[in-house]
């Protein structure tokens, strides 16, 4: 068995960070929306993966590179293995996935982006330079057999969102996070296993 996590740590900008704060998520259709400081983070189960979608809303200041700079921790060891996928392995295998990375800008151009990884940081990396805002950032984790939801940045809200295997037993993975929201509830996200369906709050105790 192996456990790993991402963890959204900000908006890059030259060497420039700005970290990402997050609010209790919101179920919007088929997507689960994490807004937070100068993007919104989507999740939407589809049958390529669980995409990953991140929309900034604006041009973030500055010079240099943009780019959205992940945390990865666990038991598994990133490797680029292209210019757009990333393969988390462990005893030579791949255990799963970051990969299918596109990018678009409001009028709908396609912006060049690619994958870094740089020690325990995962930079997906932007060239903005004549993007129309807002622009999306649209990768797919996914493993071979089932789907993995990569985990949020929990900020004042407590722990990291993460993946929790199968809570009900329908074959689809599920989400779990602590200290959730103003009163520190211990909450999971059942995935509805539809394209369709919005993802479904549970909450199991308050003032965790």
């Amino acid at each position: 068995p192996w456990t790993h996590r991402l963890t959204i740590e900000g908006i890059v900008r030259g060497d420039a960070l700005t970290p990402w704060v997050t609010s209790e998520a919101t179920s919007i259709g088929p997507d689960l929306a994490f807004p937070g400081t100068g993007m919104t983070a989507y999740y939407q189960t589809t049958s390529e993966g669980v995409r990953q979608n991140f929309i900034l809303y604006e041009r973030p200041l500055g010079p240099g590179e943009l780019s959205i700079r992940l945390r990865s921790a666990g038991d598994l060891q990133p490797t680029r293995t292209a210019p757009d996928r990333i393969d988390f392995m462990a005893s030579g295998l791949r255990r799963f996935s970051y990969t299918g990375l596109r990018c678009w800008d409001a009028l709908q151009h396609p912006l060049h982006a690619e994958l870094r990884v740089e020690g325990d940081r995962i930079s997906i990396v932007v060239d903005d330079r004549a993007a129309v805002y807002p622009i999306v950032i649209d990768p797919i984790s996914t493993t071979a057999n089932t789907l993995l939801l990569a985990p949020l940045a929990g900020s004042e809200f407590g722990l990291p969102v993460r993946t929790a295997g199968d809570l009900n037993g329908d074959g689809n993975l599920d989400l779990i996070a602590t200290a959730w929201g103003s009163n520190g509830q211990l909450v999971w996200f059942e995935n509805p296993g539809d394209l369709n369906a919005p993802w479904i709050k549970h909450v199991l105790k308050d003032n965790w």
